[in-house]
This record gives structure tokens, C-alpha cells and sequence, in this order.
């Protein structure tokens, strides 16, 4: 009895072995289906959140893209809008040039008018009696007369002589009537200042040159002398050369130009025609006196035959 209770013993404790080793068999196998399945869980939201941020990226680039045709639809609309308005501003510019046009002319209209009203006024002024005059500094002319009216002032005649008053010297009344301008008074006082630089050069190299022929006369140094009067007629010729040119060309202005006066000057072009016609028949005159001299000193000067032939020359 003991021997079968020992062996159902044993039986019933393999069994137990057995069931224990089942249910950790199913313990294991357990634990390991769940391992794979987290695995799978985490594996699936890996892929989850890929996609996710491939989807909002998708969404960030469509919505620039939608943005981007908005702002091109809008400047397409200002474009059609500039178009439409094309033709206006066309006109409109087509306008300003006309207008730009129509004020070039009308500037040389008034400047053609301002020039002929101010030579007029001040040639009609000549001999008027002004009365004193009296400047800013405290002078006063007594019972002055108007002699002249240039770009400078005023030349009068007053009780005790001549004089001459610069336009800023002279009253307000006088100055507009007048039109004087301040930077051609300046111009004109340079130019004049210029004209008298050169006028004491030419006394003076005409006075050297006097001297130098006296003392080549005086020591019979032919040579020097004629050399002297080679420059002189050479100096005659060029002036006499100029004068005509310029004659030409202020004759021509009196033919074919609208403008009657000369620029900055009171004097007509017709006047200042007659003038150069005095000038270059007094330096012919100074040619041909010149060309005398070198011929008695030089007979067959070769500067004396195409010298002569300028001399002779008429306008």
C-alpha cells in the first residue's frame, strides 16, 4: 500500500512538474508576445510621425505656393490696372514735352523782347535831363543829363563836368527802369578792364618798337630795323585780316538774323558794321604807311607783295 502510495506520490508530483513547466511555458511565451507587440506599437508610431511631418510639410510648402499666387495675382491686377492707364501717361508726357517746347520759345521771345525794350529805353534816354543826382555814399551830381546808358551805369553831365555811376550806386527808380544786370555789369567791367590791358600793351610795344627803330636808324642797323618793320606789318596785316572777318560776319547778321543789337552792347549790328568798316579803313591805311617803310628799307621784300594785295582789298 505504501509502495502505491509512494508512486502516486511520484506520478502526481510529475504531473505537477509538468503543469508548472505548461503554465511557464505559457508565461514566457506570453511575456515575449508582448515584447513584440510594443515593438510593433513603436515601429507604428515611428512611422506615424514620419508621415505626419511629410503631411504638415506638404502643408507649409502649399500654403507658400498659394501665398505666392496671391501676390502674383494681386501685381497681375496692378498690371492691368498700369495698362489701362498706359495711354494717359503717354499723353500726359506727350503734354509736358509740348509745354517744355512752348516755354524754350517763350523764354527767347521774352529774352529777344527784354533785349530790344532795354536798348530802346536806354537810346531814348540819351540827353535827358535828370536833375541832382545823388548816390548812395552821399555824391550828388547837380543838374545832371544823361550822355549814355550802358551795361555798367550811367554816363552823365552834370554842372561841374562829366562822370560816370555804376547801377548800384543809382536809385531804385533808375535800376528798374533800366534793367541793369549785375552779372553783365561785372562782365562788361572786365571785358573794359581787359580792353584797356590790351590797349597799353599795344602803346607800348608801339612806343618799344618806335624806340628801337630810332636807335636802329640812328646806328644804321638796317637790318634790325627792317626786321622790326617786318613784325609790324605783319601785326597790321593780322589785324586787318580780323577786322574783315569780323565785318563779314556782323554783315551777314544784318542781312539774315532777326537780331538787330549786339549781345550785352547797346550797339545795333548795323552800328557796329559801320564802326568795324572806320577801323579796318584806318588800319589799311596804317598797313600801306607800314609797307612804305619796309619798302625803302627792303624793295624786294617777299612780305611785301601779298601784303599789298590785302591793302588794296575792298569790303
Amino acid at each position: 500500500m505504501s509502495t502505491n502510495g509512494g508512486i502516486f506520490t511520484f506520478l502526481m508530483g510529475i504531473i505537477v512538474i509538468v503543469f508548472a513547466g505548461i503554465a511557464l511555458s505559457l508565461m514566457v511565451d506570453g511575456r515575449n508576445g508582448s515584447l513584440q507587440f510594443n515593438r510593433s506599437i513603436h515601429r507604428e508610431i515611428e512611422l506615424n510621425t514620419e508621415e505626419i511631418a511629410y503631411i504638415k510639410s506638404n502643408i507649409q510648402y502649399s500654403s507658400d505656393i498659394l501665398e505666392e499666387m496671391v501676390i502674383a495675382q494681386s501685381q497681375a491686377s496692378k498690371l492691368r490696372g498700369h495698362q489701362k492707364t498706359l495711354p494717359s501717361v503717354n499723353r500726359l508726357l506727350q503734354t509736358v514735352g509740348e509745354l517744355n517746347t512752348g516755354i524754350v520759345i517763350l523764354e527767347s521771345s521774352f529774352k529777344s523782347y527784354r533785349s530790344e525794350y532795354i536798348r530802346q529805353s536806354r537810346k531814348a534816354a540819351i540827353g535827358e535831363k535828370i536833375g541832382n543826382v545823388r548816390l548812395h555814399d552821399g555824391r550828388e551830381y547837380i543838374n545832371a543829363v544823361i550822355k549814355s546808358v550802358t551795361d555798367v551805369g550811367l554816363e552823365i553831365q552834370h554842372d561841374y563836368g562829366i562822370g560816370r555811376v555804376q547801377a548800384p550806386d543809382l536809385s531804385q527808380e533808375l535800376q528798374e527802369r533800366f534793367q541793369w544786370n549785375d552779372e553783365e555789369r561785372r562782365q562788361r567791367l572786365k571785358e573794359e578792364e581787359d580792353h584797356r590791358n590790351q590797349h597799353l600793351q599795344e602803346i607800348l610795344a608801339k612806343s618799344l618798337a618806335e624806340e628801337k627803330l630810332e636807335e636802329a636808324s640812328s646806328s644804321d642797323s638796317e637790318n634790325e630795323k627792317k626786321s622790326l618793320l617786318q613784325t609790324r606789318v605783319k601785326a597790321l596785316r593780322t589785324r586787318a585780316q580780323n577786322l574783315k572777318n569780323e565785318k563779314s560776319e556782323t554783315d551777314h547778321l544784318v542781312r539774315y538774323s532777326p537780331q538787330k543789337s549786339v549781345p550785352g552792347s547797346l550797339e545795333s549790328t548795323r552800328e557796329k558794321s559801320i564802326r568795324l568798316a572806320k577801323e579796318y579803313s584806318k588800319t589799311r591805311n596804317e598797313l600801306s604807311l607800314a609797307i612804305a617803310d619796309l619798302a625803302e628799307v627792303s624793295p624786294q621784300d617777299e612780305l611785301l607783295q601779298e601784303t599789298i594785295l590785302i591793302s588794296q582789298e575792298q569790303f
